[in-house]
Formats: C-alpha cells, sequence, structure tokens
C-alpha cells in the first residue's frame, strides 16, 4: 500500500508546461497527427511549424512518400 501510494506522489509531481494553451505533463508521449484527406506532408509540417526534413526524419519517410488518411504521423 505505502508503494504504490509512493508511486502515484512521483506522477503527480511532474513539472508541467503550457503549449499552445493547453497544460500538459512535460513527460506527455510525442504528439501525433492523424492525416486527412488532402493533406500534403508539406502542408501538415507548415501547420504545425516544422521543416518538411524533419518530419520525414521522424517519421521514416522521403520526399516521394504517399500518405493517406488515417495515417498517424509523429510531430517534430
Amino acid at each position: 500500500p505505502m508503494r504504490a501510494k509512493a508511486t502515484r506522489v512521483a506522477a503527480l509531481s511532474l513539472p508541467i508546461a503550457s503549449v499552445g494553451g493547453a497544460v500538459r505533463a512535460a513527460a506527455a508521449a510525442p504528439q501525433v497527427y492523424v492525416v486527412r484527406a488532402g493533406d500534403t506532408l508539406w502542408s501538415i509540417a507548415q501547420r504545425f511549424g516544422a521543416a518538411l526534413e524533419e518530419l520525414l526524419q521522424l517519421n521514416q519517410l522521403t520526399a516521394r512518400s504517399v500518405i493517406q488518411p488515417g495515417l498517424k504521423l509523429r510531430l517534430p
């Protein structure tokens, strides 16, 4: 019982950061974007203020990669 309580306290004591007005834990999972019809890799990179090359590398894609709606991309 004591050990579980200590774990809970440690999890709640993570520093928080405000990103785009939303408060989240600093150790949160990477942000993911789900591709929608009409999206391009370039437009997604622009929308999130990322370099296209960074988006490609993070998702193990190339400039010739074809993306389809429903694909989950990790965001830098």
